[in-house]
């Protein structure tokens, strides 16, 4: 049998890994921080809830206000945005997600940038029905 001071216990966690022993030394914390195609579109997605919650408060549109959007960008952004449309949708109140901005539009457009890409977005405060 070895005695403390003849080993020493370590930890050499595998790439895309990061692992940590609590102070106490009773548990050991690992984390996977590889990041999937499947992460890296969620992440997309939220940047783009953000920036539209965003645009909403600047607008002054009252938090309950449901929205049509529409979206026009890089493939990349628009193809994670329809990964997680659902989601998306309920984030930000929106009735309807077009994906190319309309020829003749009132609406105000803003510009954003997202992983690079650049994207547009329009909203209009949906009509009641």
């Amino acid at each position: 049998m070895l005695n403390e001071e003849e080993f020493d216990l370590g930890l050499q966690p595998h790439e895309g890994i990061i692992a940590a022993t609590l102070n106490s030394g009773d548990a050991v914390i690992v984390l996977n921080t590889e990041i999937t195609e499947d992460l890296a579109q969620e992440g997309i997605a939220r940047d783009l809830i953000r920036q539209v919650q965003q645009a909403r408060r600047d607008a002054g549109l009252v938090v309950t206000d449901r929205i049509q959007i529409w979206l026009e960008g890089g493939e990349k952004v628009l193809n994670a945005v329809k990964s997680f449309e659902d989601y998306v949708a309920s984030q930000i109140l929106a009735t309807e997600i077009f994906y190319e901005l309309p020829d003749e539009s009132e609406n105000t457009k803003t510009q954003i940038e997202i992983e690079n890409d650049l994207l547009t977005f329009s909203i209009l405060v949906a009509r009641s029905r």
